[in-house]
């Protein structure tokens, strides 16, 4: 699917191709050390489900972008774009590594905020198109406990409308 069309395949996961940045790399580690212990064992038991490992990945990939719009937020002109791009490469990243529809609408965003409109108006589109096709996991759920899911399809309707 656009614009991630270069995602691993089930048994080829390979994180060492992403190639993440400090910044990433410390917020995946903290994402895993939230979701799990140190030895990968959460409550007693073991972790092995691949989605599970990607997932934990992407959301810490996806908490490293957020903070990169926060940065973002306290430039004017100086700086801005620079903490923008480096939030729209690690939300690519994480879309790459764990397929859920709202990081689309994360990108989105993201190229909305440095004018990019084309760009973001096709992935407003894409966002609407995978979120209706994508049925949630109950991992999923848990990465998505605090997205509200039903203002962000109202959101990217109504951008679409004025873009």
């Amino acid at each position: 699917m656009w614009p991630f069309n270069q995602g691993p395949k089930p048994g080829e996961f390979d994180l060492d191709r992403y190639q993440l940045s400090p910044d990433e790399e410390r917020e995946v580690g903290i994402a895993f050390d939230t979701f799990l212990d140190w030895d990968g064992r959460r409550m007693g038991k073991e972790v092995h489900s691949e989605g599970v490992h990607r997932g934990l990945i992407a959301h810490g990939l996806w908490t490293c972008a957020e903070q990169k719009m926060v940065a973002a937020d306290f430039f004017r002109r100086e700086g801005r774009e620079g903490y923008v791009n480096q939030a729209i490469v690690s939300i690519k990243k994480a879309y790459a590594i764990y397929h859920i529809p709202i990081f689309i609408f994360d990108l989105a965003t993201y190229q909305e905020a440095i004018g990019g409109s084309d760009a973001a108006r096709d992935a407003y589109r894409a966002f609407l198109e995978a979120h209706s096709q994508h049925e949630l996991n109950e991992f999923d759920h848990l990465l998505l406990r605090d997205r509200d899911l039903g203002q962000a399809v109202r959101h990217a309707r109504e951008r679409l409308g004025t873009l």
